[in-house]
């Protein structure tokens, strides 16, 4: 910046937390902080998935169309047993951006119905995956979410998927809707006045 000013980063489980910028003598002149989860950036974002049960009358759209409905979910062709790892559900963001947590509706009509596990992969470029977290032996239906170190990705994939019905057997994967968040970022500037005391004053 060519003067003389430094800042400092502070970092928590979640990831960032804070970062401020003080001048030479010490004083704080700039703040940027985390503060609540920001909007759901998956909205309206593209969907690829396994084979689907009928894409016309079960799209992949509706998993990011903003609209909670049991009614209207999408249904996965296969009957999802989980180990072979071959159901999955795939959003792209459009860009890179850092997110923190995951919510996967799998509420359904049928309450012997529901998602029994899964895990959440993200990546940069679509091809390097890193697994951030996951849930296992679910016993029933709702909203999931799943919260993590806040990581920069493009892609978020939704796999390992198990559905279950209560009587113990494999069923296809049903969800409502997948929401991505990550945190907002607040940001605060301060400035030095002297109050003819020879005492500085400090607004922020």
């Amino acid at each position: 910046a060519g003067d003389d000013s430094f800042v400092e980063v502070e970092r928590d489980e979640l990831g960032f937390f804070r970062e401020s910028r003080f001048n030479p003598q010490g004083r704080k002149l700039q703040e940027r902080h985390r503060t609540e989860l920001g909007r759901n950036l998956a909205q309206g974002a593209a969907v690829t998935t396994s084979e689907s049960l009928d894409r016309t009358a079960y799209p992949p759209s509706r998993i990011t169309d903003g609209v909670h409905d049991r009614s209207r979910p999408w249904y996965s062709r296969n009957r999802a047993e989980g180990y072979p790892d071959t159901e999955f559900v795939q959003i792209d963001l459009g860009r890179v951006q850092a997110i923190a947590e995951v919510k996967v509706d799998t509420f359904r009509p049928e309450d012997a119905y529901f998602i029994r596990s899964f895990q959440i992969s993200v990546s940069e470029d679509g091809v390097t995956w890193r697994k951030v977290g996951e849930q296992l032996n679910l016993n029933y239906q709702g909203v999931i979410k799943v919260s993590f170190a806040q990581v920069n990705a493009r892609y978020v994939k939704i796999h390992a998927l198990q559905s279950w019905q209560s009587n113990g057997t494999f069923y296809n994967v049903a969800l409502n809707e997948v929401e991505v968040f990550g945190f907002a970022v607040a940001e605060e500037f301060f400035t030095y006045e002297a109050d003819g005391q020879g005492n500085t004053t400090t607004s922020g």
